[in-house]
């Protein structure tokens, strides 16, 4: 049976191996076999080997039980020989470390479900075609590059650093968008800039010459309307005699 090693990314500590996400279970498991076990003389050698034995018979945390994938059955004990009562013991308390166990995975699955969270897209990322410019997220809190993409493997991108290719978690790689986009983009203000105040010039001179007509006009009218002055002229009265003549 061939085996595969997977090599975790540097500096994605969020990202557990699989032989880490046994460590709890695995030293959960320990504990209660050797306080079931106490007095019996039992190496720790033979504990531990009890206790991979309880995790490879129960289901892990992708509901795959390890005994069952390799095997495809339990292994039976023979009717004919019983046990012996040391084994017997020993049976017991792998039943009780397998009870715990379960108990941990289902507490771990809660536990994913209650902190699991929308993380950072990752979809321009793999739209990326091979040797562009990226940057990686590195430890001191900050983006360095850019650096070239050489391979997208997953969730894995493999980045050519000034080290050697280095395998990074695609959560700590994006995509190098280079100043040139800025430049043209300046560009394009200052030419808009220039058009939006020539259109500004010729607004206000039109502006400027259809207010003087109308004042002009205005002012024709108001004269119009006013009544034309003429020379003053005093009543007129007629001369004749008094009344008492």
């Amino acid at each position: 049976m061939a085996i595969k090693t997977l090599q975790t990314p540097v500096e994605a500590h969020h990202s557990i191996g699989l032989v880490e996400r046994y460590h709890a279970p695995l030293r959960r498991a320990y504990e209660i076999i050797s306080q079931e076990l106490k007095g019996m003389n039992i190496s720790k050698d033979m504990i531990l080997q009890m206790s991979v034995k309880a995790s490879n018979d129960t289901a892990g945390p992708d509901g795959i039980v390890p005994t069952l994938l390799v095997f495809g059955t339990y292994p039976r004990m023979s009717e004919l020989d019983p046990p012996a009562p040391s084994i017997s013991q020993r049976s017991l308390a792998i039943s009780k470390a397998m009870k715990e166990v379960r108990k941990l995975r289902a507490l771990r699955q809660v536990t994913e479900v209650l902190r699991q969270r929308n993380g950072p897209s990752n979809v321009e990322l793999h739209k990326l075609p091979l040797h562009s410019d990226v940057l990686v997220w590195r430890e001191n809190l900050k983006w360095t590059g850019p650096f070239k993409l050489l391979l997208v493997e997953g969730e894995t991108c493999k980045v050519e650093l000034p080290s050697g290719p280095t395998s990074f978690r695609s959560t700590s790689v994006k995509p190098y968008f280079h100043e040139v986009i800025s430049e043209y983009n300046k560009s394009n203000d200052k030419n808009i800039n220039d058009s939006n105040s020539d259109n500004n010039d010729n607004s206000n001179k039109d502006l400027t010459n259809y207010d003087n007509d109308e004042f002009k006009n205005n002012n024709d009218n108001i004269n119009k309307s006013l009544p034309q002055s003429s020379t003053r002229r005093n009543p007129v009265r007629s001369h004749r005699l008094p009344s008492r003549y």
